[in-house]
C-alpha cells in the first residue's frame, strides 16, 4: 500500500472501513463505547471541563463521537461543530446544544446554529492516519486550512478505528499533523 496516490489509499481504506463493518454490527458498537471511552478520558486527563470542545456529526462509518455529547456536557464542557460556511476556506464553530442539527453548511453538512467560537480542542475523523499524526480525510482540505489557521492554539485529537492506521500517509507542505490519535484500542501521542 506504500506505493499508493492519497486519491487511492483514500479509496482503499474507506473500502476497508465498510468491509470491515459490514457485517459485525455488535463488534462495531464495542469498538465505538471502547473508543469513545477512551476519548472521554483523554479529554478529561488534557482538559479542564471549561473549556471548548469540537466534535463532528458522523458520516459514511466515522466514529459517531456525537454518542459522547451528554458525557461531555455534564462534564461541563461546552461542545462545538464545524460549519463550511465558504467553500475553500478555513471551516468556521459553532456553539452546539447536543440536539440532533436541524440546519446544513455549504456542503450540506449538519452544523450547529449557536454562536461562533474558537474551540480549545477539535476532534477530527479520518479515513485513515499514521502514527506520525499525518491523517488522510476525504481529500477537500477542510481540517487542514482550517488547522493551519489556528496553529499551535488549539489541540486536535483524531479519532478513527484501529484498521485504519496505515504505515505511512504520503504529506505536502500544507497537511496538518494531528497532536494526539485515538483508537478503540489506543491513544496515540504524535507531537
Amino acid at each position: 500500500m506504500a506505493d499508493l496516490t492519497k486519491a487511492a489509499l483514500r479509496r482503499e481504506l474507506l473500502r476497508r472501513r465498510a468491509e470491515h463493518w459490514l457485517s459485525r454490527a455488535d463488534a462495531r458498537a464495542e469498538a465505538d463505547r471502547h473508543l469513545c471511552d477512551k476519548l472521554f478520558q483523554h479529554l478529561g486527563r488534557q482538559a479542564t471541563p471549561d473549556v471548548i470542545v469540537s466534535l463532528y456529526i458522523p458520516l459514511r462509518a466515522e466514529v459517531p463521537v456525537t454518542d459522547l455529547t451528554q458525557r461531555l456536557q455534564k462534564a461541563g464542557y461546552t461542545l462545538a461543530l464545524p460549519r463550511v460556511a465558504t467553500l475553500g476556506a478555513p471551516l468556521v464553530f459553532n456553539v452546539w446544544d447536543g440536539a440532533p442539527p436541524t440546519t446544513y453548511d455549504a456542503k450540506g453538512i449538519p452544523c450547529a446554529p449557536g454562536d461562533e467560537v474558537t474551540p480549545d480542542f477539535v476532534v477530527v475523523p479520518m479515513v485513515g492516519f499514521d502514527r506520525r499524526g499525518h491523517r488522510l480525510g476525504y481529500g477537500a482540505g477542510m481540517f487542514d486550512r482550517t488547522l493551519a489557521a489556528f496553529g499551535s492554539s488549539v489541540r486536535t485529537v483524531g479519532v478513527a478505528y484501529q484498521m485504519q492506521e496505515v504505515p505511512y500517509i504520503p504529506d505536502d507542505a500544507h497537511d496538518q499533523p494531528l497532536d494526539w490519535i485515538v483508537t478503540e484500542r489506543e491513544v496515540i501521542k504524535c507531537r
